[in-house]
């Protein structure tokens, strides 16, 4: 739907060449509309950096490359024992806050979530960035300072505290896509990713 506005009142000849205009040009907005749908939903789920990989490339496995990144793997501790204790609907805002604080402190920084595993998470800052190292850094302190907040609070109000654990490590990754034929997954995948793993 299109609305025009002018100073005065359109002319049933301008009216027309109106109408006539937007015939012309609604296929094209349509699908500047659809496009930007996607990204939006691509970038929420993928990343911005990763969602416009995916945009711009063709849906096959064999489609990556090597690059260089730091990464950072975190992981809750006891979330076994958290899920069997409370409620789904708690297991999940326990979940979320968790990944506000660490995933947050990784956005304000630089870096892209790739993929949240679990009560685990995996990101990456890629070298091309300038100070990408010093960077991932940074997000470690600020998600450790905003998880000893957040301990506190739940101290003060009588809940257990959410501990965790972070690996970082620096490497050559693929980047690109992986997976079945009917299904694929934009990730990191090598030796770098398995250490910040086992760091962690």
């Amino acid at each position: 739907l299109l609305a025009w506005i002018g100073q005065l009142p359109f002319t049933p000849r301008q009216a027309s060449r109106l109408r006539q205009a937007a015939r012309f040009a609604a296929a094209p907005l349509a699908l500047l509309a659809a496009r930007a749908t996607l990204t939006a939903a691509l970038e929420a789920y993928l990343g911005r950096r990763s969602a416009a990989r995916v945009l711009a490339g063709p849906l096959r496995r064999d489609i990556g490359e090597t690059i260089q990144a730091a990464l950072l793997y975190a992981d809750l501790r006891g979330f076994t024992a958290l899920s069997e204790n409370n409620s789904p609907a708690a297991v999940i805002s326990a979940l979320n806050t968790w990944f506000d604080r660490i995933a947050g402190s990784v956005h304000a920084f630089g870096g892209e979530v790739l993929k949240f595993i679990g009560d685990g998470m995996l990101a990456i800052f890629p070298l091309d960035q300038p100070d990408a190292c010093a960077n991932l850094l940074r997000a470690v302190s600020e998600a450790r300072q905003a998880m000893t907040a957040l301990n506190q609070r739940n101290h003060d109000i009588g809940r257990a505290p959410m501990n965790y654990g972070i690996g970082v490590h620096v490497g050559d990754v693929m980047y690109g896509n992986i997976g079945s034929r009917s299904r694929l997954d934009f990730t990191v995948i090598g030796p770098a990713v398995n250490m910040a793993s086992r760091l962690e």
